[in-house]
């Protein structure tokens, strides 16, 4: 509550880093990783306007997970045969 923006911050890295690691580990391309990790990080950019611009005092942490996910899942269905099969295997 006091440092909102950081809050936002911190979340958007600690989600980030771990899912772009794990896909690689999976063996997705860097092309998929990227995409990945945009759809994780470009949502924070609304949330932290809100705050800046004193429309909420809270950091909605909860909207953006939510707009995270909403947006994987936009990815995940857009680029289906990248996401849909086994990456383990390949390479």
């Amino acid at each position: 509550i006091q440092y909102p923006v950081q809050s936002l911050l911190v979340m958007a890295v600690s989600m980030t880093a771990p899912m772009v690691l794990w896909m690689r580990h999976r063996r997705h391309g860097w092309r998929s990783s990227a995409e990945m990790g945009a759809t994780m990080v470009l949502p924070v950019i609304p949330f932290i306007c809100l705050v800046v611009f004193d429309v909420t005092e809270g950091a909605l942490c909860n909207l953006y997970c939510l707009a995270t996910v909403l947006a994987m899942l936009g990815v995940m269905s857009y680029r289906r045969a990248d996401y849909s099969g086994d990456h383990s295997l390949s390479q």
